[in-house]
This record gives C-alpha cells, structure tokens and sequence, in this order.
C-alpha cells in the first residue's frame, strides 16, 4: 500500500536496486518498507535505498528490525531521515559499520565529520575568474552537496534531479573516515608489494615517489607527493567545469578519462615537474611537452585550477593550428594569452589526440540505444553524446531545462539503468553530478554518439 506514495515507475527502479544489491532479499525489502522510522515519501529515501550494499545493509536491518540509530546526548535521539543517507552513502566501504552505528558517540562524530565536508564542497576552492562582462565567478561544488542532501539542484532555473558522482562519494567516505586516498608503503616494500595492495587507477607513494597502478605494474610518476596533492587533490580530481570558450567537447572527454581506472593512469602521467620547479604538461599523443607558467585570471578556459586544467591548456597549446583570440587581448589583462583549438570540429577526436586512441561515431538512434544499453558504465569505454541544434545562441539555448540538455554540447555519457530506462549522463559545466535522462529524452535531443576505448 505504500508504494502508491511513490511514482510507480521511480519504487520499481529503488526496488529493483535494492534487491539487487541485497541478493534478492525481499524479506529485508518489506521489514523495512513496513518501519516506522523511515519515511517512505522523504527525499532522501531514494539515496538510502540505492546506497545499500553488502557492506552497509546491517544499517538496514537496524532500522527493519526497529532498532533506532542514536545520536549522543541526554536523553539520546534518533538520528533524522537525513542523517541516515550520509549513513549510508559514505559507509559503502567502511567494514566497521557494524560498530559506528551501534556507538550514538561516534555517529555524532561522523556526522559532524561528514556535515563538514558537505559544506566543504560548498566553498570556493577556485580562485576567482573573471568574467567577459567584468563579473567575478568562483567555483564550488554545490550542486554535489544538493545532490547528497536532496537528490536534486537548480540549473537554469529549474530544478534537476542529480546524483552525487560515486567517484566523488568514495573520496568524501574516505575524508570523513580519516583515510588517505594515497596508499603510502615504506621503505621495505617492493613495487611488487604496493602494486598487490592497491587497484587500477589507485596512487601510492613508495620510499618518497609516487607510482599509478595500471593494472599491470606500479607505473612512476613524475611528481612529488606534496605536487600530486596540489594538482589532484580529492573530490577535485573526478570534476570539471568548463569555462567560456567552446572546449566542451575536450573538457568532457579529460572529464571521461578522470572517472575512469584506465583514464586516470593516463591523465596522471601527464603533468610533471622538471628541474627548475615548473609543472610541465604532455597532453597529447605526440609527445609534446610545455611548460605550465600559471592559471589566467578569466573565465576562458576550465575555471578549475588543477591538474586536470592544466591538462586541457597543455592540450589548446600543443594541439592543431594555434590562434590567438583577439578578444582575450583587449580586456585590460595582456600576456594572459588564451589558446583555442581551430582545426578540430568539437568531438572525440580529442580522445585521440590525448591518448592516441581512435574514435567512431554514431547517427542511428536505433544503434546508439542498443550502443549505450550494452557499453555504458564500462570502465574502458569513450562515449559522449553530442546535442542537436535547433537555431542560433549555442549552447545558451536549451533544449530540456528539465534535464539540462543545452544545444551543440557534449556530454559524458556515464552509463545507462536498466529498471528506469534512464541514460545517466554528465554536463562538463558541472560534471559532479549524474543527470538521469528517459532513453526516449535522451534520443530526441542527441544527434550522435562519439564512442571509442580507452587503451
């Protein structure tokens, strides 16, 4: 009776998620539709049914069995509908859950650990940039933090469904739990040891120097620890937010890279530091190299000021017949000389140009549905989907404000869900945050595919 309180559509996906990743529990599914100390129309319901796992399911159980989650205090109290996702979402991979929640000290210890980085991802971690109309942007992650407390956020004035990126999610788990996502081995330990104690795309520092796991040995990085921390620091490094020239195409496909095992490997030995101090960038396959000098103080390029920025200045720089915009240079801020690709037609040629692997591209809606069903969420695959274009102002025209579609953009196309027939899929204006988009949406308003894989 209770799933008429929510859409039918919506309780069949969370029921299929569920049940799925319980092992086809249903007597678990049904103790805890029937508690009374979860609300079934709360928006957080959602997160806590599709955040459950092997791993944090006994918190399920706590609540079917009417065992209440407390908070400290005189008297204790339960903890809020709230309180429960972060519960969820950021102990996916804690093996102590068990422990936490029965401890009401440390659940308030987490939660105000976890309330901190929430806010966190609110705060400005960009400098300012400076906009072609004079205005001053930042940049935060604030659209994440909606995401985790209402499974929603506003773009362009309208309200967006969203999901917290689950790259992201593991780096705040592992902020909240005091954990480093550097594996650090000492002296002892042999490349070897470290390359059999961490995962594909993980980083370890061994004996001082840093090394990448690329699945088949620890590959050294040319940076320091102190260096990967600045250039790829946590939840940053799985984010891009793309500025005012029209690198949409560029900035999605390092966007793609970033949230992959095999794309961070790549993107990773990229950036370097030679003998003077200075950051060095090599993105591209060619090989070449230049010389980072610093991040621009408007809004052109990726307004991030990272690793992953750099990569796409070095890309602009090194890439194709280089042209300077005029426009850059009559803004009162000379030598701040800003880059942009001429020869390339926006699209996954970027992918080869960055890595050296080929790319393809799809027109037949038919083909790229059964595209997308079979090969999203692949580690290796490329996919980005290209918007159609209804008439003139680029991409300020929207195509679905619902959903965030713009005209002539591209997106990452981040994998498909089978129970709600939604394509899941990431705008590089704030790739922080999934948007699950209907198939039919989708098909309407995208007119390719550019599909490749990453070597």
């Amino acid at each position: 009776s209770q799933k008429t309180e929510l859409n039918s559509v919506e309780f069949r996906a969370m029921e299929y998620n569920f049940l799925r990743k319980t092992d086809g529990d249903f007597e678990l599914l049904c103790k805890l539709l029937k508690s009374t100390d979860v609300a079934i129309d709360s928006p957080v319901f959602k997160n806590i049914m599709n955040s459950v796992n092997d791993n944090n399911r006994v918190i399920i159980e706590n609540i079917a069995a009417g065992k209440p989650i407390l908070r400290r205090g005189l008297p204790a109290r339960k903890v809020s509908d709230s309180d429960l996702a972060k519960l969820m979402m950021f102990n996916r991979n804690n093996k102590n859950v068990s422990s936490l929640i029965n401890n009401p000290k440390s659940v308030t210890r987490f939660l105000k650990d976890a309330d901190e980085q929430i806010a966190n991802l609110r705060k400005v971690y960009s400098k300012a940039k400076i906009m072609d109309d004079g205005s001053v942007r930042t940049v935060s992650n604030t659209e994440v933090a909606d995401a985790i407390l209402l499974g929603e956020t506003k773009f362009n004035g309208a309200n967006v469904k969203v999901e917290a990126n689950s790259n992201i999610l593991d780096d705040m788990e592992m902020l909240i739990h005091g954990q480093d996502y550097i594996k650090h081995f000492d002296v002892r330990a042999s490349v070897p040891d470290a390359f059999n104690n961490t995962k594909m795309g993980d980083v370890a520092a061994i004996n001082e120097k840093m090394y990448v796991n690329d699945g088949k040995t620890m590959v050294p990085l040319n940076l320091s620890e102190a260096s990967f921390r600045e250039l790829f620091p946590p939840v940053q490094r799985f984010t891009v937010h793309q500025g005012h020239i029209g690198t949409c195409y560029l900035d999605t496909s390092i966007n793609i890279l970033a949230n992959s095992k095999k794309g961070r490997v790549k993107l990773y030995q990229m950036v370097g530091e030679d003998a003077g101090g200075y950051y060095t960038v090599v993105a591209n396959a060619k090989g070449q190299k230049v010389r980072f000098n610093r991040f621009t103080r408007h809004a052109q390029h990726m307004l991030d000021q990272n690793g992953l920025a750099m990569i796409e200045q070095g890309y602009c720089k090194t890439s194709g017949r280089l042209a300077l915009e005029p426009e850059f240079i009559t803004m009162g801020r000379p030598g701040e000389t800003q880059f942009m690709i001429k020869n390339e037609s926006g699209n996954g040629s970027a992918l080869t140009g960055l890595t050296g692997d080929s790319i393809d591209q799809i027109y037949d809606k038919s083909t790229m549905k059964s595209f997308i069903i079979e090969n999203a969420g692949k580690d290796d695959a490329f996919i980005y989907g290209s918007s159609k274009k209804v008439g003139n102002g680029g991409d300020s025209v929207f195509l679905n404000n619902d959903y965030n579609i713009a005209q002539t953009h591209a997106y990452t196309i981040k994998g498909y869900d089978k129970a709600t027939d939604n394509v899941i899929i990431a705008n590089p204006w704030h790739s922080g945050v999934d948007i699950p988009v209907p198939m039919d949406i989708f098909l309407e308003n995208f007119r390719r595919l550019d599909i490749g894989k990453i070597s």
